[in-house]
């Protein structure tokens, strides 16, 4: 059995540096969690408060049906029965991967079936023998999944294991990762501020910035409507450009839209239209509902080319079928209907 997740209102000061403020979230049992952000956000904060080796100052956490943090209680990290992958990966450089799961495991370093049975599962088992240092990354990065999986936990927490391998393997690995949890039903919590990973990692995502959790959803909800401009941006989803709200209409440089049914705008405000990439359409020659703009540059992207351009001090990136010559000039219109945000320097 998978285990939930419960944490409300939890909050966690470091001096000055509030690193937690109020963050409330459910992890559902045998659901892959992400939570992403940048630098400094709290992501690894909340990763450790669930993990037990931070205690926050108020707000709690539930595991299953246990309380293990609130203000008046604190189970130790060793009791919380969890598996946990760190950042650096924190292998021991004296002991062998073998003796990595066997010490986890409390028993024999050289002989331990339990132990020679998850590194063979995690692909390393003819490398039961050898140490950190003699090891590939990607090795290293299995030899600690490994460990975490050696008890057999039910909620396994990783703190960015990824970061420091190259695209290839952590692809490899990120495919192994998925294979595996899903195989044996574990809860997973997961940080990363690569937005490529969480995408491809997660059932749900939740977005963290400045100690707050700003969205949870689904991937597709995430960048497809993001609830801010600094989602929207942080997920790649586009280019942000002002619009006021006129009647219902979304009124900006590049024109008017009707907004999208669900996206709930208020007649008189500035708004951010998240304008993707795919939804910008360009060719050489003016056409109805287009604006010109001149290229500021070209990018290729191997089955496509960027071109970029500059509209009423806004940069915008639209996906184009050939290179254009910087300074062209080119027609671009809206294809579909753009997501809108609220904009932050209104305060709301």
């Amino acid at each position: 059995m998978s285990r939930r997740v419960e944490i409300k209102r939890l909050a966690l000061d470091f001096g000055k540096t509030k690193a937690l403020l109020g963050v409330d979230l459910v992890v559902e049992p045998g659901e892959f969690f992400v939570l992403l952000g940048p630098s400094g956000c709290g992501k690894t904060t909340l990763l450790r408060s669930i993990a037990g080796l931070e205690r926050p100052q108020s707000g709690s956490i539930k595991l299953g049906a246990e309380l293990v943090t609130s203000e008046s209680t604190f189970v130790e990290a060793v009791q919380r029965k969890l598996g946990f992958v760190f950042q650096d990966l924190a292998l021991w450089p004296h002991l062998s991967a073998i003796a990595h799961l066997a010490f986890a495991l409390g028993g024999s370093k050289k002989n331990h079936p339990e132990a020679q049975e998850t590194l063979g599962r995690c692909h390393i088992g003819h490398l039961a023998n050898r140490k950190p240092d003699q090891l590939s990354g990607g090795e290293r990065q299995r030899l600690a999944l490994a460990r975490a999986l050696a008890t057999s936990p039910d909620l396994i927490l990783m703190d960015e294991p990824m970061s420091s391998l190259d695209p290839t393997v952590a692809r490899e690995l990120r495919d192994f990762l998925l294979e595996l949890v899903r195989e044996r039903g574990m809860t997973v919590v997961y940080v990363t501020h690569q937005q490529e990973e969480a995408f491809e990692l997660a059932d749900r995502i939740g977005v963290m910035r400045a100690g707050r959790i700003e969205q949870i959803g689904t991937p597709e909800e995430i960048f497809e409507r993001p609830a801010s401009g600094f989602v929207a941006e942080f997920v790649g989803a586009g280019a942000l450009m002002p619009a006021q709200v006129e009647n219902g209409k979304l009124v900006s440089a590049l024109g008017r839209f009707a907004p999208a049914a669900e996206n709930k705008v208020a007649d008189g405000r500035t708004v951010q239209l998240v304008l993707r990439e795919g939804m910008l359409e360009v060719q050489a020659e003016s056409f109805d509902g287009g604006v010109s703009a001149a290229v500021r540059r070209s990018i290729f992207r191997g089955d496509y080319y960027l071109s970029e351009v500059e509209i009423d001090g806004q940069v915008l990136r639209a996906k184009d079928r050939q290179a254009r010559q910087v300074g062209a000039t080119l027609a671009l219109r809206v294809v579909g209907l753009p997501w809108a945000v609220a904009d932050e320097g209104e305060g709301s």
